[in-house]
């Protein structure tokens, strides 16, 4: 019996799904849209030295065009700042303020807001007993696992 009949099949389905699998590999970037930029600024505390991180603001550059949002989302994050919490909080971006977020008793709180315009150059500023100011944008990569 001829060793290379009985391989040759075997052989022709694993190249099958190589092929298979690259073109899906390929593909999933096409197929799951634009690859719209986020950004993010650390949330620091005025006035400490050293610095004191309590949070961050992202946002990103996809305009949202449904009624329900209508315009560019920015997330607002208040992280274990106890000078804040058990609090409410107004958030600015530069003079105008969006919002506010609601701190609790672990010094955590979070928002999003839909504002008409941003950029690299707003600052997005926290205020209640302390005031928090984050106008240091770089671009946001998702790290690996779990938030």
């Amino acid at each position: 019996m001829n060793k290379t009949k009985i391989w040759a099949p075997g052989i022709a389905i694993v190249m099958v799904l190589m092929l298979t699998t690259a073109a899906a590999l390929s593909a999933t970037p096409v197929l799951a849209g634009p690859n719209f930029a986020k950004h993010v600024a650390s949330l620091n505390e005025t006035g400490t030295d050293p610095v004191v991180r309590c949070g961050q603001a992202i946002f990103n550059t996809n305009f949202e065009d449904d009624p329900e949002y209508n315009g560019y989302e920015l997330e607002v994050e208040v992280e274990e700042c106890m000078a804040l919490a058990n609090s409410t909080v107004n958030v600015s971006l530069n003079t105008t303020v969006v919002g506010t977020i609601d701190v609790d008793l672990n010094g955590d709180g979070k928002a999003t807001f839909y504002v008409d315009a941003i950029s690299t150059g707003a600052t997005v500023t926290v205020e209640g007993d302390v005031t928090l100011t984050g106008d240091t944008w770089r671009d946001w990569v998702k790290g690996r696992g779990k938030k």
